[in-house]
C-alpha cells in the first residue's frame, strides 16, 4: 500500500450509495437536525454540503460548500452565536473577586412571588436542573 499513490478525495465514490439511498439519508439528517437544531442555519448547510457531491460533479460541490460556509460564516445568525458565546464566558468572571475563591453548589433555590419576575427566575433555576420552591 505504501508504494500506491493514495487516490484523490475527488476520485473516490465506493462508500456513495445510489441517489435513492443519498436522498433518504439526506432527508433524515435533515428531520434530525430540524428537530434538534430548529431554526439554525449552519446544520441545514451541512448537510446540503455533505449532499452536493454526491448530485454533482466533485468541483461543483465543491464551489456549493464553499458558499454555503461562506454564508453561515457572514451571517446574523453566526454573529449573534459568537456574541453569545463570548458574553457567557464574559458574566463569569467577577471583578474583585480572585479567581481562587470557593464556588458553592447551588443545590435547591426558592423564589418569593410567581408574577413575571419570580416565574422567569424560577423557570431559568428549572431549567439548569435546579429544584425551585415558590
Amino acid at each position: 500500500m505504501a508504494d500506491k499513490p493514495a487516490p484523490k478525495t475527488r476520485e473516490r465514490n465506493e462508500k456513495l450509495g445510489d441517489a435513492m439511498e443519498n436522498t433518504q439519508i439526506s432527508s433524515s439528517a435533515r428531520e434530525a437536525a430540524g428537530k434538534k437544531q430548529r431554526s439554525l442555519l449552519a446544520p441545514a448547510a451541512a448537510i446540503d454540503a455533505v449532499e452536493a457531491p454526491t448530485k454533482l460533479s466533485s468541483e461543483e460541490g465543491c464551489k456549493v460548500e464553499q458558499k454555503l460556509f461562506l454564508d453561515c460564516l457572514f451571517s446574523e445568525q453566526s454573529k449573534s452565536l459568537i456574541h453569545v458565546f463570548f458574553s457567557e464566558r464574559e458574566v463569569s468572571k467577577m471583578p474583585d473577586i480572585p479567581k481562587e475563591t470557593p464556588v458553592i453548589p447551588i443545590e435547591s433555590a426558592a423564589v418569593v412571588g410567581a408574577g413575571t419576575m419570580g416565574g422567569g427566575i424560577a423557570m431559568v433555576l428549572a431549567n439548569a436542573g435546579i429544584p425551585v420552591l415558590i
